[in-house]
C-alpha cells in the first residue's frame, strides 16, 4: 500500500526545510538538490555528527 501524505505533513516538512535554509542566506537553485540531500542525511540519521558528514564527503571525493 502506498503511503498517504497529508497536506499538513507536507507543509510541516517544507516549513522546517525553509527554516533550516535561512542560515545560508539563500541558495542557488542549481545547488538545491545538494542541500536537500544534506538535509535528508541529517534528518534520517544517516550521519550523526558534522564530523561524520565531512568524513563521508571526503571519502566520496577520494574515490
Amino acid at each position: 500500500m502506498d503511503e498517504v501524505l497529508r497536506i499538513q505533513t507536507v507543509n510541516s516538512c517544507h516549513g522546517r526545510f525553509k527554516n533550516w535554509l535561512k542560515r545560508f542566506n539563500g541558495v542557488a537553485s542549481s545547488y538545491l538538490p545538494n542541500y536537500l540531500g544534506w538535509r535528508y542525511a541529517l534528518v534520517s540519521g544517516c550521519v550523526a555528527t558534522p564530523q561524520q558528514s565531512l568524513r563521508a564527503a571526503l571519502f566520496l571525493i577520494v574515490i
